[in-house]
C-alpha cells in the first residue's frame, strides 16, 4: 500500500508545474519547534492542499481494487486539530487513521498538560480514530 501512495505522490509531482522550495527562517512558528527539525517554513511540504486529492484518489484504488477496505494510516503533520480533522476527508473518503503528533508538542514532562492535551484532541475528534504518538528524547 505505501507503494502505491508514493507512486501517486512522484506522479503528482513529476506533473506539477510549478516545484518551489521551502521558504528559509531564522526562527520557525512556535507549533514547528519541537517537530521540524529544518530552518524552513514547510509550505509546500507539509500539510499542502494537493494532498487531500492524493488521498482521495488512494482511497477510491483501494475500495475499488481490494475485496476488502485496506486501513489508510497517514503520518500527517499539521498545526492543529481543525487541519488533523481535514484529513479524514469531508465523507470519510481519505484516512481512516492519521497519526497523531500533539503530545510531542507538550514543552515540559507534565501529567496535567498530557491530561489536558488529550482530552482536547478526544473533544475535538470525537468518536473518529487517532494514534498519539509521544517521543522519547
Amino acid at each position: 500500500m505505501v507503494y502505491s501512495l508514493l507512486l501517486l505522490h512522484l506522479a503528482r509531482l513529476r506533473n506539477a508545474v510549478d516545484m518551489r522550495d521551502n521558504p528559509i527562517v531564522d526562527e520557525l512558528p512556535a507549533y514547528l519547534q519541537n517537530v521540524y527539525q529544518f530552518k524552513q517554513l514547510p509550505v509546500y511540504t507539509i500539510n499542502h492542499p494537493g494532498n487531500h486529492e492524493i488521498l482521495k484518489s488512494l482511497r477510491r484504488h483501494l475500495k475499488n481494487n481490494h475485496k476488502q477496505d485496506p486501513l489508510l494510516i497517514g503520518e500527517v503533520w499539521v498545526p492543529d486539530l481543525e487541519s488533523l480533522r481535514q484529513f479524514y476527508g469531508e465523507r470519510d473518503n481519505e484516512i481512516q487513521l492519521p497519526f497523531n503528533f500533539f503530545l510531542s508538542t507538550v514543552p515540559t514532562l507534565d501529567a496535567n498538560r498530557f491530561r489536558e492535551t488529550i482530552r482536547g484532541f478526544e473533544e475535538f475528534l470525537g468518536d473518529m480514530n487517532t494514534i498519539a504518538v509521544l517521543f522519547d528524547s
